[in-house]
């Protein structure tokens, strides 16, 4: 009668165990899950992040080419401002 408890005690452990392994891989699974959905998540980010990026830099250069061309522009414009000065002094002599 002791070895039918015994064995029926070990069942117990076995069904208990097993169910606590269950819940453990469920918790595990629902974690993996939540993780996973947070790294797609970074990556959209990530990949919308590298897209501004590149518009960014787009406009930048843009933006140093448009500084250049100004830049010669103004130097145009003081060298013909020279030039007007020059001669009126001259037609002012």
């Amino acid at each position: 009668m002791n070895h039918g408890l015994f064995l029926q005690f070990c069942d117990k452990q076995r069904e208990e165990e097993v169910n606590n392994l269950k819940t453990e891989t469920q918790r595990q699974n629902k974690m993996r899950e939540t993780i996973q959905r947070k790294l797609r998540s970074v990556e959209d980010s990530k990949a919308d992040i590298e897209q501004q990026r590149e518009t960014l830099k787009g406009q930048i250069t843009g933006l140093e080419r448009e500084l250049e061309a100004a830049k010669k522009q103004a130097e145009t414009d003081k060298k013909a401002i020279d030039d007007l000065v020059r001669e009126r002094d001259i037609l002012n002599k």
